[in-house]
């Protein structure tokens, strides 16, 4: 059976396919960024703990994991909400680091080590804010474009050595992390923004997240379909409801695109 490394394996969707893949016989390699997060993994399953933003952690996952993972699924990530023209700078920053460098450089190494070999599947997890932008999302927006091109790239320059290149792009999926980044931006903003007038409209917008969520489950099977394939999809929307937001809403006037989409 196969050996899939899943990145942000502790929570979330990362956790759940985990569970899905274990159950179905897959060897798993889990790296999580907390040691308590290996509580809730199933006991038999590999571990690392670490914070991938840092070149040690990375390089020591790489090292280890690369040579005997057939498919690695990355899928960590971090969330920051805000008005992007008063977003605080280490903000904007991390969530690059986390969302875009870490990944790609994750992605390099194994990568270079599918080559070689002829043999690997590399799956991003992605999300349908590589598609569209959302008013105070733009900096975790960006992000997730960035990595719906780096994806696409890498699709491309490593179909000749037999590496196949996949996304999952999740829409609204109750984990809490989607909660965790729309309560984000009143970490800094204050009564002083040229958007106070609208911190109590965010509020209670950003109360209804969980009751327009989908389930977790929903998301993991999706991305356990991926793993599964014989050759999958470039593009794996989730749930499959949240295609028509890639090839039908940029085709609407973008007067309705941004009344849709803005706070």
């Amino acid at each position: 059976m196969k050996t899939v490394l899943i990145t942000g394996a502790g929570t979330g969707i990362g956790l759940s396919t985990l569970k899905l893949a274990h159950n179905a016989g897959y060897k798993i390699i889990a790296a999580i960024h907390y040691e308590k997060e290996a509580a809730g993994l199933p006991k038999n399953v590999e571990w690392i703990a670490g914070d991938l933003t840092k070149p040690a952690i990375r390089e020591e996952i790489i090292k280890k994991f690369a040579h005997k993972t057939d498919i690695i699924i990355l899928n960590a990530g971090h969330g920051e909400s805000g008005p992007l023209i008063e977003q605080p700078e280490d903000r904007i920053r991390k969530v690059f680091e986390i969302n875009v460098f870490s990944t790609i450089l994750l992605a390099q190494g194994f990568g270079k080590v599918m080559a070689k070999r002829r043999h690997g599947r590399l799956i991003f997890v992605s999300s349908m804010a590589g598609f569209v932008t959302v008013s105070t999302l733009g900096a975790y927006c960006a992000t997730k474009h960035a990595l719906e091109a780096l994806a696409d790239a890498m699709r491309m320059e490593l179909k000749p050595f037999n590496v196949e290149v996949a996304s999952l792009e999740p829409g609204l999926i109750y984990t809490g992390f989607n909660e965790g980044m729309a309560a984000s931006k009143f970490d800094w903003l204050t009564k002083n923004s040229l958007f106070a007038a609208s911190l109590e409209n965010w509020k209670k917008r950003d109360e209804t997240l969980p009751s327009r969520s989908y389930s977790v489950d929903v998301a993991a099977k999706d991305l356990f379909s991926i793993v599964k394939a014989k050759h999958p999809r470039a593009h794996n929307p989730t749930p499959r409801i949240y295609t028509y937001i890639k090839y039908v809403f940029p085709f609407l006037p973008v007067k309705l695109q941004d009344k849709i989409l803005s706070a």
